[in-house]
């Protein structure tokens, strides 16, 4: 066979198996790897011995200097020093960061200042040469202060705020809210009546007295601003709430006297009169004064003296009826039900039919349709309409596959005797008592599967192909009609073979 290879057994290829030279042969070997870092384009032969690349610096003087490189990359770095943009001493040229870097602490750095701070090494404009009290809030607040002395006095120490009411007092001991401006806090106000009958003070606004000379009922010394609360004495009432003028010492002053009858058994007895005026009067009717006597069975207010049943209606005016509008002694007038009489179903109340189409005096519904002539067959004598039913006897021959059938008779007489049908005993449907012959009735040709009045192969065919299967009567083979594809169906057409 032909198998082409190197046959120098001294080459890295040889093969045994060649039994002709193909110029095949290797002889160099070494790194094939064109991504080694000692790869070899003439070897033909991988030895194993392929180094990969490592790229570093290769400088041993160098910071970075890696001994593991083989290719230098040119990233030697021969400046250290700290590499931290944000360090205090940060050197933008160093490229290896030797671990010097100093955090940046602000603060005032100036020796001078009253906060000087030893351990910051970034001036950061902080520096303070003032002290004072730096709160806003304090009376001996000092604008110019940059470093609090802690001998900030606040409102709460003065004097005039150690109260409960708290602080309601500025630096100078001036009101810090006085609304009315009337020199008096808002806190220390006193809401009463201040008009002494020289001047009326309301809100800060002077008034003249309505009762010039005299103070107010309810006059308060104390009070710094009015509420509005001032009273005086009136035309009928005192400050003390005693009558101006009460002639007949009834406590009731003669200004609010009202007359009228006092009588409480009178007619017009008045209950808010004060003093008699001698008119009462007496006019009883029956039901109290000027009121005419009660009706019939009702009391002065209306109301029955009796109702039993609680409808509404006295007693003595009830009316016993039957009150169901639907009853033939309906009483529109009655008041207690009674007695009710109905109609019959399908009656009125006067007994007649509400519907009798026919009027024939039976109600449409209770008519009973059926043959109403006494002499036919079917005679109902409960049958009230003639529904058209009646049947009558007709004696002969009932049987239409004779000659003899009368289709008008009623009753079969036996008179059958010509039997129709087909006398063909090529046919299934041949009868041999059959007396009157009928082509039509011989449907089924004996042997014929395919129904095409013919027995020949396709009817042979059609049996063996169905043969053994159970068939719906008359098709697929079933010449002879007994739902199954067998012998009888083969015979059947052998024996009529070709008719």
């Amino acid at each position: 066979a032909y198998a082409p290879g190197c046959t120098n057994s001294a080459a890295f290829n040889y093969d045994s198996t060649a039994d002709i030279d193909d110029d095949s042969c290797c002889y160099i070997g070494g790194c094939t790897d064109s991504t080694a870092f000692n790869f070899n384009p003439d070897a033909c032969h991988d030895d194993g011995s392929c180094i990969a690349v490592a790229l570093g610096c290769m400088d041993a003087g160098a910071f970075n200097y890696d001994s593991s490189a083989n290719i230098d990359d040119g990233s030697c770095c021969d400046t250290a020093g700290c590499m931290d943009s944000t360090a205090f001493n940060y050197n933008e040229d160093a490229c290896y960061n030797d671990g010097t870097c100093i955090e940046v602490i602000e603060g005032c750095i100036d020796l001078s200042a009253l906060n000087y701070n030893a351990t910051a090494n970034t001036d950061n404009d902080s520096c303070c040469f003032i002290s004072g009290c730096t709160d806003p809030s304090a009376c001996n607040y000092n604008s110019n202060a940059c470093l609090d002395d802690g001998g900030c006095e606040s409102l709460a120490s003065i004097p005039a705020n150690t109260s409960d009411l708290g602080i309601i007092f500025d630096c100078n001991n001036n009101c810090i809210n006085d609304s009315d401006e009337d020199g008096v806090c808002d806190e220390l106000e006193l809401l009463g009546c201040t008009d002494d009958g020289n001047l009326l003070v309301t809100n800060g606004d002077q008034y003249d007295s309505p009762y010039p000379g005299s103070p107010a009922c309810n006059y308060d010394l104390l009070a710094t601003d009015d509420d509005n609360s001032c009273f005086y004495p009136s035309d009928i009432y005192d400050c003390d709430g005693v009558c101006q003028v009460d002639t007949d010492d009834d406590g009731i002053c003669d200004q609010l006297e009202v007359g009228g009858c006092l009588d409480e058994t009178a007619c017009n007895y008045n209950p808010d009169a004060t003093d008699n005026d001698n008119s009462c009067y007496n006019n009883d009717l029956g039901c109290g004064c000027d009121i005419p006597a009660a009706l019939e069975g009702y009391d002065c207010e209306g109301n029955c003296l009796a109702d039993t049943d609680g409808d509404g209606v006295c007693d003595a005016l009830e009316v016993v009826g039957c009150e169901d509008n639907t009853a033939c002694n309906y009483d529109s007038s009655a008041t207690d039900s009674g007695d009710c009489s109905y109609a019959i179903e399908y009656y009125d109340c006067d007994n007649v039919c509400l519907n009798d189409q026919d009027g024939d005096g039976v109600c449409d519904e209770l008519e009973l349709l059926g043959c109403t002539d006494s002499s036919a067959s079917n005679y109902d004598s409960s049958a009230t309409d003639d529904d058209g039913s009646c049947s009558y006897v007709v004696f002969g021959c009932t049987d239409s596959n004779y000659a003899e059938y009368d289709s008008s008779a009623t009753d079969d007489d036996g008179s059958c005797i010509s039997l129709i049908g087909c006398v063909n005993s090529n046919y299934y449907e041949y009868n041999s008592n059959v007396v009157v012959s009928d082509p039509e009735t011989c449907e089924s040709k004996i042997g014929d599967a395919n129904g095409d009045d013919s027995v020949n192969l396709t009817d042979l065919f059609l049996v063996l192909d169905n043969w053994l299967e159970v068939s719906d009567i008359g098709v697929n083979g079933d010449v002879n009609q007994d739902g199954i594809i067998n012998l009888t169906d083969l015979f059947d057409v052998l024996d009529n073979w070709l008719q």
